[in-house]
């Protein structure tokens, strides 16, 4: 029987492709057999680089036998979760109000016009504790459907009820905007609000071993960035604190790759020693900010070495030649997770002789092994300075050693079969990544800030802490500005019924497909506004101001402020929902928020704020009681409270200064910039600005405008002052 997935360009989708499974793609030629054969659909998503998904396509999808029994039950579907997300959050959904549970390999049984009745993860091949197997839990679907068809009816409508009516809980409608004093008055009670989701927050943080929760543990950059940007100012520093300290945590960690960089996805232990192996792209982008944006506050030569090492790997191994990033490097090779960055004792006898005695030592290694079969996964259970003081030896001298092991350790495990790169480019997450990319560059390319008059006690000790290398810094807007010049050129598409066009969510070479989501339009608007804020070109925001009217068009629920996740027309769903939660990456509404506030203020364009406050009122409860659910949300109702500084400079030293200006730890600051003064300017923030042959900076918060500025320290002092 065939196989319709050869054709695919997933390779989740292609590696299933020689399964003795009927596979079918999503689409419109498996949906239209179920109805005509009223028979019940299985829909089994996942991704390249998930470790139970390919146990479960071992174990049973490669069986004759089991794929005779599927073929013969049920119209069988193949879904990647990253090229139809929609898809996924539907089905995720009701299995997780089904089960309490959730995770993939996600295998959902739906009724033939795509409803979903009941469905589960992973399924051994024979019971395990309760768990029946797949052949089990296959036969009892089917016997259901024939037999009791009526509930099966009943229990999809039903589902499907319950999902919606959770969407309708987070309902919000468009208000006027505040009158002055009421926005002054909410400026008043921001200390209060923003406490209280920080004390939220730190009642579920684990004091001992960073982060929050117990195993598994994720790495919560959301919350993590909330506690950092927000603790100083509310008079909070243990909140700061927790998130350096989490982030110093991580980076010791397994969950870190200490030879080459990069983080996998989570730990399964509570102290972060033992990862799930697989590499995201999004995951990355999100920590590589977080620890940029750690380094402003605290520049620590480990931060900048996470920094530096990390951005080397993902140009090395991520990095797609036509710009943009790859997806996902997998967590297995040769069907084992983990097997390519896990070591013996023997192994490093064999490759450094006795220099390997100390690296053990420093990589938390013993005989024994401290993962599974022996195998050692390296962390750092000391730190750097602590060890060489320990061993008695210099820092420089250990410095040297150390670099010079980790160069022998790279070049074995480069002769190791790698893991899987899935090389699509995902929009969303390419935005994500482009936007770390513009932190990182004017976060660190702001450190030479002498001559701006920002030395003194409250000065950033950037002397203090490593730097990038400057041709890395050249190289990350560089490789910024190629990613999103490709995402601009491939994903564009007519659409004559919408009038106008839409994006893509996937590029594979030179082809583009799939529907973009509001997350991808969201992250996408979001890096036109920092590529902005990187070249201070207002084209970006002319195309941020283009696409953010497109989302209104196409994504909007004409009685609620909040965004579909999917747009309107789309024919394929059975329902359409709301992206509200902010789990392993923002939702899509919180960035959407988020974008209208910037925009908003940028171009003047009021019904944009009106918006954005109408859905930061909606939300405010839920992300006061359940803040590490919310952490974009929370970091931007903090902001938003806090009152985010409006900057502009203008005259001839304009660049100059606002590349210092950037220095300096400000929550949400907007800039904007001109070399000339210009009254007509079209930009409100420019607008009547600015005076010949001088370079003034004005700063304003909350509608109020201070004289203007000359210095970017009288700026920092006027900002601290008024925190």
């Amino acid at each position: 029987m065939p196989n319709h997935l050869s054709s695919e360009l997933s390779l989740y989708l292609r590696q299933h492709a020689d399964n003795p499974v009927e596979w079918y793609p999503w689409g419109p030629q498996a949906l239209e057999r179920a109805r005509k054969e009223d028979k019940p659909i299985l829909v089994s998503i996942g991704y390249s680089a998930c470790h139970w998904c390919h146990v479960m396509e071992e174990e049973s999808f490669t069986n004759a036998d089991v794929a005779a029994l599927m073929n013969r039950m049920f119209i069988n579907i193949k879904v990647d979760r990253e090229e139809r997300p929609d898809l996924d959050r539907l089905y995720m959904g009701a299995v997780q109000t089904i089960s309490g549970s959730g995770g993939w390999p996600l295998n959902v049984f739906l009724t033939p016009d795509g409803r979903p009745f009941t469905g589960g993860t992973y399924f051994p091949p024979r019971p395990v504790q309760g768990r029946p197997s797949w052949t089990e839990m296959l036969q009892r679907v089917r016997h259901y459907f024939d037999h009791q068809r009526p509930k099966v009816e009943e229990q999809a409508s039903r589902l499907l009820e319950h999902l919606a009516e959770i969407d309708q809980r987070f309902t919000g409608v468009l208000e006027p905007l505040p009158e002055e004093s009421q926005a002054e008055k909410s400026a008043a009670s921001a200390p209060e609000s923003t406490r209280s989701a920080i004390e939220n927050m730190l009642a579920r943080a684990d004091k001992q071993n960073g982060g929050f929760g117990g195993a598994p543990k994720f790495p919560g950059s959301m919350s993590l960035r909330f506690l950092l940007l927000n603790g100083q100012s509310n008079a909070m520093p243990e909140a700061a604190e927790h998130a350096l300290f989490s982030l110093e945590k991580m980076d010791a960690g397994g969950i870190y790759d200490q030879l080459r960089g990069g983080f996998a996805r989570y730990a399964t232990d509570s102290a972060w020693r033992i990862p799930h192996f697989e590499k995201m792209l999004y995951d990355n982008a999100l920590l590589l900010g977080l620890y940029a944006e750690a380094w402003q506050h605290q520049p620590s030569v480990r931060f900048a070495e996470v920094i530096q090492q990390s951005l080397e790997w993902l140009f090395a191994e991520m990095l797609a030649p036509e710009g943009g990033f790859y997806a996902s490097l997998d967590a297995d090779v040769s069907g084992e997770e983990g097997l390519f960055y896990a070591w013996t004792a023997a192994e490093l006898n064999d490759l450094l002789g006795e220099r390997a005695s100390a690296l053990q030592r420093f990589f938390g290694m013993s005989d024994q092994g401290n993962w599974e079969k022996g195998y050692n996964v390296l962390y750092r259970p000391r730190s750097f300075e602590d060890f060489a003081a320990a061993e008695g030896i210099s820092p420089v001298e250990w410095r040297r050693e150390l670099d010079s092991a980790i160069q022998l350790l790279l070049k074995r495990r480069g002769q190791r079969p790698s893991p899987a790169c899935d090389q699509k480019i995902i929009l969303g997450w390419n935005a994500l990544m482009a936007i770390a990319l513009y932190r990182i560059h004017g976060i660190f390319s702001a450190s030479d800030l002498a001559a701006h008059d920002l030395e003194g006690p409250s000065a950033l000790r950037t002397g203090a802490g490593f730097m990038l290398r400057e041709d890395l810094l050249e190289e990350i807007l560089l490789q910024a500005e190629r990613c999103m010049e490709r995402l601009g050129r491939g994903t564009p598409m007519s659409d004559a019924q919408l009038q106008g066009p839409r994006l893509h969510r996937i590029l594979h070479g030179d082809q583009a497909r799939f529907e973009a989501m509001l997350d991808d339009y969201a992250l996408y608007i979001s890096a036109l506004i920092q590529r902005y804020g990187a070249t201070w070109d207002t084209a970006h925001l002319d195309s941020a101001l283009f696409w953010t009217d497109r989302v209104n068009e196409m994504f909007s629920d004409e009685q609620d402020v909040f965004y579909y996740y999917t747009r309107k027309g789309q024919s394929d769903l059975v329902q359409r929902s709301t992206d509200y939660f902010d789990n392993e990456m923002p939702s899509g509404n919180a960035v959407m928020a988020d974008n209208l506030l910037r925009l908003g203020r940028l171009a003047g364009r009021a019904q944009y704020l009106q918006r954005a406050q109408g859905m930061l009122k909606a939300m405010a409860d839920k992300v006061l009681d359940y803040s590490t659910s919310f952490g974009h949300w929370a970091g931007l109702m903090a902001r938003e409270l806090q009152g985010p500084p409006e900057i502009a400079v203008v005259g001839p030293e304009a660049h100059s200064l606002v590349r210092a200006l950037k220095a300096i730890p400000m929550n949400g600051a907007l800039f904007m910039v001109a070399a000339e003064p210009q009254s007509e300017n079209p930009w409100p923030m420019l607008r009547h600005r600015g005076k010949a042959g001088e370079t003034l900076i004005y700063l304003c918060r909350h509608e109020h405008c201070l004289a203007p500025m000359k210095t970017p320290g009288e700026v920092r002092a006027a900002y601290e002052q008024n925190l």
